[in-house]
This record gives structure tokens, sequence and C-alpha cells, in this order.
């Protein structure tokens, strides 16, 4: 699919900093970076408290990198059982935001 709409967002130049070093670490560009990490993420539940949000959220994080990062290696490196225990967890995780909307 061709990437023909552009997004501008502002920034510091200290998060501007901290994304393109993530980006770098999952050996991504950080155009491709932001754009899943954005796909990827769920937006603040206001039923919950910070701290809960915050430790869903980094939970969430995690999986998500996990996954990225599997989704990096040929589908035969990757046993099938582990794949499918991380798509079940992250069933459980989307479970958990829609109870929590």
């Amino acid at each position: 699919m061709k990437k023909d709409t552009v997004i501008h967002v502002r920034c510091t130049a200290e998060q501007k900093k901290k994304i393109e070093q993530k980006a770098e670490k999952a050996q991504r560009k950080t155009s491709d970076y932001i754009l899943k990490s954005a796909l990827n993420s769920r937006t603040r539940i206001s039923k919950v408290s910070g701290d809960m949000a915050r430790t869903i959220t980094q939970a969430q994080v995690t999986l998500n990198e996990i996954i990225n990062e599997l989704s990096n290696y040929d589908n035969h490196e990757v046993d099938g059982k582990i794949m499918k225990n991380l798509e079940n967890l992250q069933e459980g995780f989307d479970s958990i935001w829609q109870l929590l909307k």
C-alpha cells in the first residue's frame, strides 16, 4: 500500500532523541517505529488509577515489542506455540481494555 499522507507532530528535542533511540534499538526507521507504536498502542482509561493504567500500558507495550521483534525472524525460526501464546496474551489485553472502557 502506498503511503501518501503525512502527519506532523510537535515534540521537544529530548522527546525526538528518545524516539529516535528507541527506533534505532528496534532496528526500524523512525517513521516506521512511530507508525507501528501508534497503531499498537491503547488510549488511557479514565476509570482506573493512573498507576494501574501505566502498569497495564507498560505490559501492553512490552508485549508489542516482543511481537514486533519476533516478526523480524522467519516463521520457521519462531515456535508456533510461542506465537500462539503471545496471540492469546494479546487477546487477554484486548479484553482488559474492553472491560475498562
